[in-house]
């Protein structure tokens, strides 16, 4: 019973508090660096070569890894705009066949890419927990009097 309690005591511990907002504007990140959706649609002469995708969807506010959106689904391409450096601006395109602006507001405060580092510290303060318990009760059947 001492170690079911024990083990609820570490998971609970592990289960990070994750509260859910709504964003202050429609955006996308690519290469670091925040661009805000506008409602201005992009010619398709306009439209130069493709510039990456959306590698993460997500409507919870938070901080992400790689190129993601608050808007468009994983998949979504950005291309370049002729005439305009990508610094600038790029245009998205919806899930319609159209281009939709996206201008630059400034570096993306999150991580370079890939999962967070919380989830990747799960499996290492789990087999720190498991050792830690091995360790605690080894010590302790050693000490009993036979």
């Amino acid at each position: 019973m001492k170690k079911l309690t024990l083990l609820v005591c570490i998971f609970f511990l592990c289960i990070s508090a994750e509260a859910s907002a709504s964003w202050a504007y429609r955006f996308v990140v690519y290469n670091h660096g925040t661009y805000e959706v506008t409602a201005e649609q992009v010619d398709s002469d306009r439209i130069g070569k493709k510039l990456g995708k959306v590698t993460r969807y997500t409507d919870r506010e938070g901080t992400y890894g790689g190129n993601f959106s608050n808007v468009y689904p994983k998949g979504t391409t950005y291309h370049e705009i002729k005439g305009i450096s990508p610094k600038e601006q790029i245009a998205v395109k919806t899930g319609i066949g159209a281009y939709i602006k996206a201008e630059y507001r400034g570096a993306y405060a999150g991580p370079a890419g890939g999962p967070s580092e919380v989830w990747l510290s799960i499996p290492i303060i789990v087999l720190l927990a498991a050792a830690a318990m091995f360790f605690y009760y080894r010590r302790r059947t050693r000490k009993r009097p036979t």
